[in-house]
């Protein structure tokens, strides 16, 4: 974006990703990184377009988030996001989540690394085996998750080991059921769209319109 004409982008962090996010894009004048809460933002409602891709989900109220995100657009900009799904997800909610609350995320960081290469190794072993892309890019329509473990298919290990790693070590990760996250767009915005992600997660879409609501299509 910083090199496709915007006039300034503003990027939000809480954490010390936020000095890496500034050494990445350190080269563009018109790029800021800003430390702060997503749920307290400390910029004001200026923005044209504000976007929040796998973070809402990790917050203690990802509506909160939502709505937080969306006060800092201006009237007639838009607002996007995407967040986990439980639709889809469910073997993630009953085996995987449960785990990753009462251990992984308590275990220290480099431990926890060691601990994630064998269920990396085995998810890298599923995907070569299994997922290589089609010409089209797609996926084995008939096995889940086609398309985004097709697209992992060229990924090197690290990657894998590192996708791993993030799904075990956040200390909140909520998976969303779409009646969860409708009601976000149910007012304050019009054009508002929310679509299944690759039926395990969910985008949402809309203009902010805060002198007439709209219902999410």
């Amino acid at each position: 974006l910083a090199s496709h004409g915007a006039s300034a982008i503003v990027s939000l962090d809480l954490g010390e990703s936020a000095f890496v996010a500034f050494a990445h894009t350190r080269q563009f004048p018109n790029a800021h990184v800003v430390i702060g809460d997503l749920l307290n933002p400390p910029v004001r409602a200026v923005f044209d377009l504000a976007f929040s891709v796998g973070v809402l989900h990790h917050l203690p109220d990802p509506a909160a988030g939502f709505a937080s995100l969306a006060s800092r657009v201006r009237e007639g900009g838009r607002v996007a996001f995407w967040v986990y799904g439980h639709e889809g997800n469910e073997w993630i909610t009953r085996y995987v989540d449960p785990l990753r609350k009462a251990i992984t995320s308590r275990l220290p960081a480099p431990l926890l690394r060691i601990a994630s290469i064998p269920p990396a190794a085995a998810l890298w072993a599923v995907i070569k085996i299994f997922y290589r892309p089609r010409a089209d890019g797609k996926g084995p329509a008939k096995l889940p998750y086609s398309d985004y473990f097709a697209a992992l298919y060229h990924y090197p290990f690290d990657e894998i080991h590192a996708n791993v790693f993030d799904q075990l070590v956040t200390p909140v990760a909520y998976y969303l059921r779409e009646d969860e996250v409708r009601p976000w767009l149910a007012s304050g915005f019009r054009d508002a769209a929310l679509r299944s992600h690759r039926g395990y997660s969910w985008t949402g879409l809309a203009t902010v319109c805060r002198t007439k609501a709209a219902v999410a299509e």
